[in-house]
């Protein structure tokens, strides 16, 4: 019997928590061997039962040791995050941010709707996945649960919003970025959004001008 190769990934490490992440044959593991998800088993019954629901068969098996190592075992999600796919120069060379910005803020809200009543709450470039087209959502996916429960929406909505100004607002993303400000990408967004309704609801080339021309749209 072949022993897989067990891969150290990434380390996280805080006052509270220390958090490994290996890469084992077709899965990830991470591993908690300080803070208090190691000292608190029902955190471990509460994420089991969560991410089933919302997300059956990512999470593969978990186990508990005492109060010194606890671990969660996932399914390995294809595509590519975000994150590295910004810095590919292939990828970001005839790229229109303002859209590819949309499409993530879409996918983001089609993600909560999903997971009601639960939430992610952590959506962060590096935890969404693109496998295929970007332009359709489907291809798009997350990992890293560690945070799905239950929260207020307005709160939800908040940190989504501030999880995509934070990640669209670094300066590595500064040399793909097509617009000035963030509240530039919310005003095309939202003005794309105008004229596909103004298109919808009439086919009076004379009228939509006319309404274009009131709201200033192009």
């Amino acid at each position: 019997m072949t022993t897989e190769e067990k891969i150290l990934i990434k380390v996280g490490s805080t006052t509270n928590k220390v958090q490994k992440t290996f890469k084992i044959g077709n899965r990830y593991r991470k591993e908690w061997t300080k803070g208090y998800r190691t000292r608190h088993i029902g955190w471990l019954r509460y994420h089991t039962r969560w991410l089933n629901e919302v997300k059956p068969g990512y999470l593969l098996s978990s186990h508990h040791v005492n109060n010194e190592l606890m671990w969660c075992e996932y399914k390995e999600i294809p595509g590519i995050d975000v994150k590295k796919l910004l810095r590919d120069k292939k990828f970001t060379r005839n790229l229109n941010m303002t859209d590819f910005v949309a499409m993530y803020r879409k996918f983001c809200l089609k993600n909560i709707n999903d997971t009601r009543p639960y939430a992610h709450m952590d959506w962060q470039v590096d935890n969404i996945l693109i496998n295929g087209d970007w332009k359709d959502i489907n291809n798009w996916d997350m990992v890293d649960w560690d945070n799905l429960g239950y929260y207020p929406p307005r709160e939800v909505l908040e940190k989504m919003e501030q999880d995509i100004e934070e990640s669209f607002a670094k300066e590595e993303y500064e040399k793909v970025r097509q617009f000035k400000s963030w509240d530039e990408i919310r005003k095309n967004i939202k003005e794309s959004h105008k004229l596909k309704l103004i298109n919808e609801m009439s086919d009076d080339e004379d009228k939509i001008k006319k309404v274009k021309e009131k709201f200033k749209l192009k």
